[in-house]
């Protein structure tokens, strides 16, 4: 179907697309693929609607990103882990969670602390224990309340 239209003394063509129960479940096959990838991945979510559209064929072109971002928001909102409210509780919050893993090994090694009862959490992989280990000293760099001090000895991390 075509449609002609005036305005401004100009003609202007516009094609008119009908909506049809196919598309409208490709539209919720999308929807559901952009939730469940939200939920699962740290990637942007404009990025991962653009992955999912790139390859659900001609359904994706009924489909905008305003549409679905909420929900791609919410859903990436609720799978995270909330933040722990203290110290004492970081270590049960981490160690339980995606980030204690990354490809396949170990990544959340423990929390430190010192005699002034400061906290850090250590995350290494094995290659950067192998670099620190010979090592008498690790120093952390903190943005927060902890100062630059020694947390702990390479021997007690290990």
């Amino acid at each position: 179907m075509l449609l002609i239209a005036m305005r401004s003394s100009t003609l202007s063509e516009k094609k008119v697309t009908h909506w049809t129960p196919s598309s409208k479940i490709g539209q919720l096959t999308i929807l559901r693929e952009c939730m469940k990838r939200a939920a699962e991945e740290e990637l942007p979510l404009r990025q991962v609607f653009d992955d999912v559209c790139r390859t659900s064929g001609a359904s994706a072109q009924h489909i905008a990103f305003a549409e679905v971002e909420s929900s791609m928001h919410k859903r990436h909102r609720v799978a995270m882990p909330s933040l722990p409210s203290s110290p004492q509780i970081s270590d049960q919050a981490v160690s339980g969670s995606r980030f204690a893993q990354f490809s396949d090994s170990v990544f959340y090694r423990g929390q430190l602390g010192d005699s002034n009862n400061d906290t850090a959490l250590l995350f290494a992989s094995d290659g950067q224990l192998d670099l620190l280990r010979p090592a008498h000293l690790i120093y952390v760099d903190s943005r927060s309340a902890l100062s630059r001090r020694c947390i702990v000895s390479c021997s007690q991390s290990s």
